[in-house]
């Protein structure tokens, strides 16, 4: 979603992230802090917290009231990404749109670090 937000000029604003996807029984076997960990990264990237659609069909907390999505940005996958064997692995747009620099940035922001300098100033990245 951060490549969607990006290609609308609103990658600086901060979000409520909102996963469709449910957690799998056999990958929670397997690595339990799996999901927890991805889950707290994507809570604290977008800065307005994180709300799955899990939660919104099991929780008291979420089932007893209408959600209203006022704006959405939607963003699947690896975003255009190119095929390869580091799919899992990149950002889609990277050169495209410059996106793992915007990413990066904003990650250090939310982490209250200084980005470090950019190794090239002018694309092709």
């Amino acid at each position: 979603s951060f490549v969607s937000l990006l290609q609308h000029g609103r990658q600086d604003e901060p979000f409520r992230t909102f996963m469709m996807s449910k957690r799998d029984k056999a990958i929670l076997k397997t690595v339990s802090s799996g999901y927890d960990n991805s889950e707290g990264a994507f809570e604290k990237i977008g800065g307005l917290g994180l709300v799955t659609k899990e939660q919104m069909d099991n929780s008291t907390e979420y089932t007893n009231f209408t959600h209203l999505f006022e704006e959405a940005v939607l963003g699947v996958g690896t975003n255009a990404q190119k095929i390869d064997v580091n799919a899992n692995y990149s950002l889609g747009a990277c050169r495209a749109l410059d996106a793992c620099r915007s990413f990066r940035s904003r990650v250090f922001k939310i982490l209250g670090l200084q980005s470090p300098q950019p190794a090239r100033r002018k694309g092709p990245y």
